[in-house]
C-alpha cells in the first residue's frame, strides 16, 4: 500500500472518533535523499522509528542519526527537524495531534520544494498550527546547537 494511502486511511479512522477531541496519529513518512522538514514545536512527544534507511532527528540539544530499527522520541516543546540520510529513507511517526487530518497535511506538505517562498511558509506554518505545531525556521536551517 503506497505511504499516502496508509496516511489517509490512518487520518480518517482516527480523525472520525466523535468522543475525542485530539486524535493519536501514526504515520508512515518517506524522505528522499536530501530532504529535511522545516523546524517545529509540538504540543505533545513525537516518537520516530525508522523502517529503512536512514533519518537525522536535530534537536536543540544536538543531532542524532538513526538507522532501520532505531527508535527516539523528540519531547513536547523541543524544537526539532528530520533531514534524510543518503538513499533517502522510510519511518514511523507518532504523536497526539489536535487534528489527524491537519497533521497527516502537514507532514506531506513539509518536504516538499518552495518552503521558503513566503507562500510555502504561509500553507505550511497554517497547516501546523491547525495541528498544534508550532514552524519555527525553513530553509533547511537547522536548531542552533545542531
Amino acid at each position: 500500500m503506497p505511504s499516502t494511502l496508509l496516511i489517509d486511511l490512518l487520518a480518517h479512522v482516527a480523525a472520525t472518533a466523535p468522543e475525542r477531541p485530539r486524535g493519536l496519529a501514526v504515520l508512515e513518512l518517506q524522505l528522499a535523499e536530501g530532504e529535511m522538514t522545516p523546524i517545529h514545536v509540538h504540543e505533545h512527544d513525537e516518537a520516530f522509528r525508522v523502517l529503512d534507511g536512514e533519518i537525522s532527528l536535530h534537536l536543540a540539544s544536538g543531532s542524532v542519526r538513526l538507522r532501520a530499527g532505531d527508535e527516539l522520541t523528540a519531547p513536547a516543546g523541543e524544537p526539532h527537524a528530520v533531514s534524510a540520510g543518503a538513499g533517502g529513507s522510510r519511518y514511523l511517526t507518532t504523536t497526539y495531534t489536535r487534528s489527524v487530518s491537519s497533521y497527516a497535511d502537514f507532514q506531506r506538505a513539509v518536504a516538499r520544494p518552495g518552503l521558503d517562498t513566503a507562500e510555502g511558509t504561509d500553507v505550511v506554518r497554517a497547516l501546523g498550527e491547525a495541528a498544534g505545531i508550532e514552524v519555527l525556521g525553513f530553509a533547511r536551517s537547522l536548531p542552533a546547537s545542531a
